[in-house]
Parts: structure tokens; sequence; C-alpha cells
């Protein structure tokens, strides 16, 4: 299940909606649709890659309550078996510049509320997640910063953003976590 972090209609093109808007670009780049039913927790829609499907999954409740969705989403799929290592979170990342992108898992929510509440919810941190760096600016509270809308020179770099995303998400659903995240991770200086 890949899920893209972010808040309801209304906040397209800001910083904390890049998981949930790089899953939109992604999906359409597939050729994918997405699906709303009131009883999955959001919008949903199928992808198969290496013979596996997944769910690419866009919460309908505002970051801080992701993992609310999140169990909607786990329930109306019947996910009951499905592993937490199975869970890639696609959000926006304050501790990483502009445009870098990063693979972990099993770690903290570092602060990010949309990644605590998925942690709250499943009771676990042993899921991956796919970090698309934001920056951030010190002069600015955070959830002031996270809400605003890219700069123009931001938005003209996003559509490389989301293919070097596109890139580490096709690695890690081809080849695993561990191979995305050593090719993924890599210093590339």
């Amino acid at each position: 299940m890949i899920v893209g972090l972010g808040n309801p209609d209304g906040y397209e093109g800001t910083r904390h909606n890049i998981g949930k808007d790089f899953l939109k670009y992604f999906a359409e780049s597939q050729g994918l649709s997405f699906t709303k039913d009131k009883l999955s927790g959001g919008e949903f829609a199928f992808l198969e890659v290496a013979e596996f499907v997944s769910v690419i999954f866009l919460p309908e409740e505002y970051m801080n309550n992701s993992g609310l969705s999140l169990a909607k989403a786990i329930s109306f799929f019947d996910f009951k078996h499905v592993s937490d290592e199975d869970i890639l979170l696609v959000h926006d990342e304050l501790d990483l510049p502009f445009s870098e992108i990063k693979i972990s898992c099993g770690k903290s929510d570092a602060g990010h509320k949309g990644v605590r509440s998925v942690i709250e919810t499943l009771g676990s941190k042993e899921f991956c997640r796919l970090r698309i760096g934001i920056d951030e600016d010190t002069r600015i509270p955070k959830d002031k910063f996270v809400l605003q809308k890219w700069s123009m020179d931001e938005m003209k770099t996003l559509p490389a953003v989301y293919e070097q995303a596109q890139q580490a998400l096709m690695l890690y659903l081809r080849d695993g976590a561990q191979e995305a995240m050593s090719e993924v991770n890599r210093d590339k200086h």
C-alpha cells in the first residue's frame, strides 16, 4: 500500500501536500485513475508492478489524522494480514533540502504529525517512507511554511522532483526497500 500524505481539497500545490500531489502525478503517468469510496477512507487506484498489485491511497482526513484514513483503508481492503513493511508513506520532509529524495524504514516520526498519526494508529513504526525534501525557512513558523504554495522557481523544478520520486518509487516496488534505500540514499555529490 502506497499512501500519499497531505490535506484535503484546497491544499493542492502546498509544500505539505507534496506526497499526495506526487502520487496524483505518478498515477496519471501510469494511466491510472482514482476511485473514491466513503468506506475506504479516501481515494485509491491499483498499480501492478513485478507481478504484485499495490494500492495507491490518498487519505481523506487532514494530515494530522492520516492514521484514521489508513485504518479505514486497511479494513476496507481487508489488509489485516498485511505487514507494516508493506506500507510506504510518501510525504514532505522539512529536514531535507528541496528536491532531495530519501527512503527510510522503521524510523520515528521526527516531528511530522501525519507520520505520527500513522505510527499511533498502526502501533508500529516499521513501515517505509519516501521522503521528499521541502527544505525549511527558519524565519517562518513550520506550521505556516508547510502550508505555503510553491514559489515560481520551485514550481519549475517540481516536474524534475516528481520524476526523481517516480524512479525511487518504481525501484522500491520492483527491487524492495533495501535495494531502493541503497540506490536512492546514496550521496550523489
